[in-house]
């Protein structure tokens, strides 16, 4: 859609402010590094979007959808240390090219660059915009502290796990929604329901990432293929093969769980994953989840034309390339 990459360009025009000059120190450097390799600038684009159903854009509505991107790309910084990743969208994780002290010291510096950018013009409307944004950060915070307590458990049951992927991945795409029609005027209950539709999009985004782990190509998911089973990670596909495997894969399965990282212990999981069907079995879960979402939009009180670029974006987001 037009409009949809009309935002995505002009987001790209402004993301990297001029006054972070690295000449003078090399704070920023990890900033301009991860902000550089760029992704599609969904989730600022979901904000703009849903602030053009109500009023033209304007300054704080770039301000807020930037304070969204640039608080993403805060989370990814600190879950790649956390993860021990090594790839973000097809290049060397910032962990990795700067190490791990500079890039936990740049990450909080981009964090606070986001508060900045929101308060620079303090409205009437600011302390409503920083209490969704506020809510929404602390709950990614959360999702990712029960991500890491799950590594050290056997046993994950689905509704916790689901759960933990709306705090850790939902939330911030339905804030993203939320924030932007607020700003543009929105009543509150029609932004509360767009940001319900952009939980259930967060959580089919995140069943599809753990697919993606296991059964993308690393070209185009742009990480490593089995981190998940490498750091024991138990992500969609590792409990819901749990639920329905019989007591000798099961047995297998946990077996495997506890020995060490290798490509022999990816390769084994995945050939179980195989057997189980597990493949079809999550993108059913994923197809469910996004035509709940895509029934959502369809009940919004908009016009058909503004409903077309928002379920363009819902589809980007929920299927991408394998």
């Amino acid at each position: 859609m037009d409009v949809i990459k009309d935002l995505q360009k002009r987001l790209d025009k402004i993301v990297l402010p001029r006054q972070w000059d690295t000449k003078k120190h090399h704070l920023y450097d990890p900033i301009n590094y991860v902000l550089g390799i760029k992704g599609k600038r969904l989730r600022p684009v979901l904000c703009l979007l849903s602030h053009q159903f109500y009023s033209p854009l304007n300054k704080k509505a770039l301000d807020a959808a930037l304070a969204i991107e640039w608080f993403h790309n805060f989370t990814l910084m600190h879950d790649d240390i956390m993860d021990q990743a090594t790839l973000r969208r097809g290049y060397p994780s910032v962990n990795v090219q700067y190490g791990t002290n500079q890039t936990l010291l740049s990450g909080d510096a981009l964090l606070i660059e986001c508060y900045q950018l929101l308060g620079q013009r303090a409205g009437e409307e600011l302390p409503e915009i920083l209490a969704l944004f506020n809510k929404m950060a602390l709950d990614v915070c959360i999702g990712q502290q029960l991500d890491m307590e799950f590594e050290n458990k056997m046993l994950v049951s689905m509704p916790d796990y689901l759960e933990m992927i709306k705090l850790k991945t939902g939330v911030l795409i339905g804030a993203s929604l939320q924030i932007g029609a607020r700003l543009g005027g929105g009543n509150p209950i029609v932004a509360k329901k767009l940001y319900e539709l952009g939980v259930d999009v967060g959580v089919a985004f995140q069943i599809e990432d753990d697919f993606l782990d296991c059964f993308g190509s690393a070209g185009v998911f742009g990480k490593k293929i089995g981190g998940d089973i490498q750091q024991n990670k138990k992500n969609f596909l590792w409990i819901l093969a749990l639920q329905i495997a019989p007591k000798d894969i099961k047995n297998e399965l946990l077996s495997w769980y506890q020995k060490p990282s290798s490509a022999k212990k990816i390769n084994k999981i995945l050939a179980i994953y195989q057997h189980l069907n597990l493949p079809s079995l999550a993108e059913k879960q994923i197809h469910d989840y996004s035509q709940k979402a895509l029934k959502k939009i369809m009940s919004l009180s908009l016009t058909q034309e503004q409903k077309i670029p928002l379920i363009h974006l819902v589809e980007q987001l929920i299927r991408r390339k394998k």
